[in-house]
């Protein structure tokens, strides 16, 4: 340890002790030498003089006042998840996204494998799909518990834990002799996959300012961090059913289920070797545990401190507060609803367009997984038009406010009832690549819809975003739940042309939901308790 000269400053005796204000005092750093400073708070210049020992060990700058060393970062301050390199960051965003990919992919291509499923199993229609419905819902309600368990615990445990569970999970899926062992084990199954659709919105948070969430340089033009995570989830579920698809026509359902393992332990080596804790309050806790138990000395504190509650306080709180939002808050409800709706309009179409494909057009399983690329391709279209809506807000933002985000939400309005009815009355009407003109459409506003109006209420509800987000969460989820149990029946009951009628009303109907925030949202705002009267680009 070496210190720097006396610097010009107020000197003065405290407890026998000689302070300087202006004196510094490097000390050796756990990953190499850098300097950090040890200083008396200003107000309170009576305060004890750290030893060797508590100087030698510490990894952050330490404040001192009478009865609290408080523990900081420094600056800069590598180890702080929000000044990691770019390519560290990009590389750890990269890793979660991936992961929300391969999730969704699992849904979509469980689907395919259904007819050599109920062949090799001896099983219904309705309990295969009861599988898909399983993993859905298992999607919804862990994210209850599993989201503050990372919050006390840390993200990278979770994710590495969750990760390695939801890989284990396709071996006796694989192995099963009956469709329930097959049910329970979807259901377990989506329960670990949940990290990949709900922690990742907060591993952005962690890694990147607000400034840098919303328009972020990418090749020649700015990106949008939120959108390349919403795209994962259309891109997944169009890739499962493509490759899935194939390995049910050559391979069947099981080697789906080996496949897919194959893939996800491939992700979790990478996972486990290339990523790295991102909540910053949790890597300062770890280096204040560490210098107490180093030192000795309980005065040591976070200035990041987790909260001090037990676990079961925080999942009443994770599950209570967003059903206070849903029905407290008409903004959050009425988009809540809305993007159920989307969801489970995806869901709904898994077995229509199956369906379709096989019965009108006569493709089989392979090339109707090709299908669901219309999917992606929607999805894709999405994430480069995505740049114009980050235009538009950055030039109304100032005279709409956070309303300036629903500029794309209302094209989507539109987008989706129009791809729907395209869908449905090209049906044996025309070649089989116009529906799927339709499908695409369906889903670029699918798209819009759930990127930037998740936007929208994170950005009016500020402190409270989480707890809105995850109202929304639980709802698009309950959606992709509810759909697929009666999708084959409405499209046997009343016909391709008619089913898709009805879903197309019901999507413009909650189209109105954008519109009628565009105009009247800041007169909602302000009759709320939670919502903020401005807004905080991200």
């Amino acid at each position: 340890m070496t210190s720097t000269s006396p610097q010009p400053g107020w000197i003065f005796n405290c407890c026998g002790t000689t302070w300087n204000l202006g004196r510094t005092i490097s000390i050796l750093r756990n990953r190499g030498s850098r300097s950090t400073a040890l200083r008396p708070s200003q107000s309170n210049p009576c305060c004890s003089r750290p030893s060797a020992q508590e100087a030698a060990c510490t990894a952050a700058c330490v404040e001192l006042t009478p009865d609290i060393m408080w523990v900081d970062w420094d600056s800069p301050d590598r180890s702080n998840p929000l000044e990691w390199s770019k390519q560290r960051k990009w590389i750890t965003t990269g890793l979660a996204c991936t992961l929300t990919l391969l999730v969704q992919s699992v849904s979509t291509s469980y689907a395919m494998g259904g007819e050599s499923m109920k062949a090799d199993l001896g099983c219904s229609q309705e309990l295969v799909d009861l599988g898909l419905v399983a993993y859905v819902f298992g999607c919804a309600v862990a994210p209850l518990a599993l989201a503050p368990v990372s919050e006390v615990a840390g993200r990278y445990w979770v994710y590495a834990s969750s990760a390695i569970l939801w890989t284990l999970c396709f071996i006796p899926i694989a192995l099963a002799k009956n469709i329930w062992l097959v049910i329970v084990f979807r259901f377990i199954s989506g329960c670990a996959a949940s990290t990949g659709s709900t922690l990742v919105g907060g591993t952005v948070a962690d890694l990147f300012a607000p400034h840098e969430r919303g328009m972020y340089r990418y090749f020649f033009y700015a990106q949008t961090l939120m959108a390349l995570f919403s795209v994962q989830a259309l891109v997944g579920s169009g890739l499962g059913a493509a490759y899935g698809g194939y390995i049910e026509l050559f391979l069947r359902w099981r080697w789906i289920q080996w496949i897919q393992m194959i893939l996800s332990g491939t992700l979790v080596i990478f996972l486990l070797l290339f990523s790295d804790e991102t909540r910053g309050a949790i890597i300062l806790q770890r280096r204040t545990e560490a210098l107490i138990k180093k030192t000795g000395d309980v005065r040591y504190r976070s200035r990041l401190e987790v909260p001090g509650k037990s676990l079961w306080t925080l999942i009443q709180s994770s599950v209570g507060r967003p059903l206070r939002m849903l029905l407290e808050e008409p903004a959050v409800l009425w988009i809540a609803l809305w993007i159920g709706f989307n969801w489970g309009v995806m869901y709904l179409f898994l077995g229509a367009v199956s369906k379709a494909m096989q019965e009108v057009y006569g493709l089989d399983a392979g090339r109707t997984g090709l299908c669901f690329l219309s999917i992606t391709f929607g999805g894709l279209v999405g994430l480069a038009l995505s740049p114009l809506q980050e235009v538009i807000y950055r030039r109304k933002v100032i005279l709409k406010g956070p309303e300036a985000r629903l500029y794309a939400p209302c094209l989507g309005a539109f987008l989706l009832p129009i791809g729907i009815w395209v869908f449905g009355f090209s049906q044996g009407r025309s070649y089989f690549l116009v529906p799927l003109l339709g499908l695409g459409i369906m889903f670029l506003g699918v798209f819009f819809i759930y990127w930037a109006a998740s936007i929208y209420v994170a950005d009016i509800y500020g402190t409270h975003a989480s707890s809105a987000l995850a109202a929304v969460s639980l709802m698009r989820n309950i959606g992709g739940t509810a759909f697929p149990l009666f999708s084959r029946y409405i499209y046997d009951d009343i016909g391709y042309q008619w089913a898709s009628f009805a879903a197309g009303m019901v999507g413009l109907l909650l189209g109105a939901v954008p519109w009628i925030l565009l105009f009247f949202g800041p007169k909602i705002r302000s009759r709320s308790k939670r919502a903020s009267s401005h807004s905080t680009p991200l």
